[in-house]
């Protein structure tokens, strides 16, 4: 989509753009490379962490602003790459995550739990970077049901399938023409 972008910005006035749709492709291809090649689960369940935190934090104002709400629930949304994802399980085996699904990890159920009886629902939409309209993937969790319950895995941690390549060194693209 972000490429769609680009192409309908310039596609009148190329000729005279041409450097500046050169970069702005290639600034979008890097953020893409850039997500992948430096992707830190650490990282990603600190911040996992710090949104639900946040939400947490928030609950007794919801309800006082809100007190005819009849339900609560959450929605966290988690930008990943179009890259695959590699998952690993709770023994630390690697796993090529197919379909559209989303490791849903340890850390991450831990965190959640925090929410578990304070709160109706908690909703993980996970999208691809620049998404158009349609989620990757979805988890509905109903806080009146063990968490835990509700999914058929549950991981360790997870990476980019290009993280376990095995060139080391940053890609830093370059367009010419």
């Amino acid at each position: 989509s972000e490429t769609e972008r680009i192409y309908s910005k310039y596609k009148n006035t190329i000729e005279d753009n041409l450097e500046e749709a050169k970069k702005d492709l290639e600034a979008t291809m890097q953020l893409e490379i850039d997500a992948v090649q430096n992707f830190d689960y650490k990282l990603f369940i600190n911040e996992f962490n710090r949104i639900v935190e946040n939400h947490a934090s928030k609950i007794l104002d919801y309800k006082r602003e809100h007190n005819d709400l009849a339900k609560i629930a959450f929605l966290i949304e988690i930008p990943i790459s179009r890259v695959k994802i590699i998952g690993f399980d709770l023994n630390l085996q690697e796993e090529a995550i197919k379909g559209r699904v989303f490791p849903i990890t340890k850390s991450m159920l831990e965190m959640l739990k925090k929410l578990e009886k304070k709160i109706d629902y908690i909703i993980i939409s996970v999208m691809h970077e620049n998404y158009k309209s349609v989620a990757y993937c979805v988890y509905a969790f109903d806080c009146n049901k063990s968490l835990k319950s509700q999914l058929s895995k549950i991981y360790y941690s997870f990476t980019y399938k290009w993280q376990l390549s095995p060139f080391i060194g940053k890609v830093k693209l370059k367009l010419v023409k």
